[in-house]
């Protein structure tokens, strides 16, 4: 981030602003889920930040083989602040390298925008990501606990402890079940009834 000597104006109005701004309404849809397009979040911003006295702009650049945008937010004291944001270009089915260009753009407007001005975009784009890791490895999760129970009963139909062994495993831990019992102690208890069917099995 860049910025003037002062910005003391600036950090005011920008203050007043923000009481009064509204968040984005996600207003368009694409690519599986909804956003708020670059216009809904201008239409949001121009009438306020006349009314401050602030204006905005962004300029495009590359470096590299990506695209950059600086967004300048300026006052009319002559005080302003900047930052700048990189991007990689990634060309879609059906679009030219111009196109697809000018989409990572608009993208990147919107986003430094709704930065800028404190702007809660309720779009799923930015968490779509994170969102779908978090389902897969949930999954994975689950799918392992799967494994170790199943691995728990295979086990247990092998070593058949008595009754008053469970009933002290599942004491232990305060369980209904042995198979509510957490990963470690079920590992714990797997590795020790392994051991004592190896001892069983060299008598």
């Amino acid at each position: 981030m860049n910025k003037s000597d002062d910005i003391s104006q600036l950090a005011l109005a920008l203050s007043k602003l923000q009481g009064e701004i509204k968040d984005a309404y996600k207003d368009r849809k694409g690519y599986g889920y909804q956003y708020a397009d670059l216009s809904s979040v201008l239409d949001i911003i121009r009438p306020l930040s006349s009314k401050y006295r602030l204006s905005i702009t962004q300029l495009p650049g590359a470096v590299g083989e990506k695209v950059s945008l600086e967004t300048i937010l300026m006052h009319e004291s002559g005080q302003w602040i900047s930052s700048t944001i990189e991007m990689p270009v990634q060309i879609s089915k059906g679009m030219s390298m111009a196109q697809s260009t000018g989409a990572v753009l608009t993208y990147a407007r919107r986003y430094a925008l709704a930065a800028v001005f404190g702007i809660a975009q309720t779009d799923n784009d930015a968490t779509h990501e994170d969102n779908s890791q978090d389902i897969r490895f949930d999954e994975q999760k689950h799918q392992k606990r799967n494994n170790l129970l199943r691995e728990l009963q295979l086990v247990i139909n092998d070593y058949q402890p008595p009754e008053e062994i469970l009933s002290e495993w599942k004491k232990r831990e305060n369980l209904d079940s042995i198979f509510d019992a957490s990963d470690e102690y079920i590992k714990t208890l797997i590795n020790g009834m392994r051991k004592k069917l190896e001892e069983m099995r060299n008598v």
